[in-house]
């Protein structure tokens, strides 16, 4: 009992070796959130904010660590190579075998949103697979409590902020307690990390969705398909996100689509998308709006930025047709 309740190196390494009841009961409570969860990874961070809603009132680091050390060697968990001791592999049981990589990479970069090709997969407009995962990174609120972030003089508006906090995490849980640190990693499972740096005001329209098995978050299907036009390189290129369109067009929130790309307000936007949407045979009355007030007559803008100007001209919606767009119209 000495040994274990020391201060001393010694104290702590005796700890480390022979966890007290008290340590496995809480490592019980923590994989028990796994399981129901369905989570292939852990943090650090995340076992913090498990001990937090179990109420344990000593919920700092150093007990999370020690938790999970705990968990390592009942071989519940193991440390995956990135992180720095600070992620690892969910390996009871009941874990799938394989690391999901979408959420070791949103348990990385917690503040992060699933965007671009990576949310075509998650939402299932392609059945492609990129060699990248791709994230929404906006400029972050860590090391910060939401009561301190709204006592600062230009606070980020509260659907900004939700919108950055831990995936699937609960907002009470921040109140007072400071939002961690991002985890800085290249790959997740294989597949490289490609992390796109967003302004406040494009943090918008992030959903919660099932990806492989487990609750990420993720720009929204209309907003995935509105960027589709706006950055057709980082979703595998146009003719993919034509398919994507035409695959979504029964399923398509019109509303959330027009919403979308006004916010974005881009001149261009409003041309590839207002063409696509007339293509597909959607009408909406915005439509004319963006004609009126958007459109430049007679000017060099394409609708594939990555192709040269062609001659096929839309003079309603003033682009140059430079890719074919037999997707839309079939």
């Amino acid at each position: 009992d000495v040994l274990r309740t020391s201060n001393e190196p010694c104290g702590r390494y005796f700890t480390q070796l022979f966890p007290t009841p008290l340590s496995v009961k809480l490592a019980n409570t923590i994989l028990k959130r796994l399981a129901s969860e369905g989570k292939t990874v852990v943090s650090r961070w995340r076992c913090r904010y498990y001990l937090w809603l179990s109420g344990e009132p000593f919920a700092d680091d150093a007990r999370a660590l020690t938790i999970l050390r705990a968990m390592e060697r009942m071989e519940w968990i193991a440390p995956l190579d990135q992180g720095k001791g600070k992620l690892f592999r969910v390996t009871a049981p009941f874990a799938p075998a394989a690391v999901n990589p979408y959420e070791l990479a949103l348990e990385a970069y917690h503040g992060c949103t699933l965007a671009f090709a990576t949310a075509m997969e998650v939402h299932q407009l392609t059945d492609q697979r990129a060699t990248a995962i791709h994230l929404l990174r906006p400029p972050g609120i860590q090391g910060y409590s939401l009561s301190q972030l709204r006592k600062q003089s230009d606070p980020p508006a509260e659907p900004i902020l939700l919108q950055q906090l831990p995936a699937g995490t609960s907002p009470e849980a921040w109140q007072m307690n400071e939002i961690p640190r991002q985890i800085g990693i290249k790959s997740a499972a294989g597949r490289e990390i490609v992390l796109h740096s967003v302004r406040d005001r494009f943090v918008f329209d992030f959903v919660e969705a099932e990806g492989f098995g487990t609750a990420v978050r993720v720009a929204s299907r209309e907003r995935t398909l509105v960027e589709g036009l706006r950055f057709p390189a980082d979703c595998g290129g146009l003719n993919e996100v034509f398919r994507a369109w035409s695959g979504a067009r029964d399923e398509l929130n019109l509303d959330r689509v027009i919403d979308a790309a006004e916010r974005f307000r881009t001149g261009i936007l409003f041309q590839r998308v207002g063409f696509v949407l007339e293509t597909l045979g959607f009408e909406h009355p915005r439509l004319e709006d963006w004609k009126r007030l958007h459109v430049q007559r007679g000017g060099s803008r394409v609708l594939d930025p990555g192709v040269p100007f062609a001659s096929e001209f839309s003079a309603t919606w003033g682009l140059s047709i430079n890719h074919p767009i037999d997707l839309l119209e079939g």
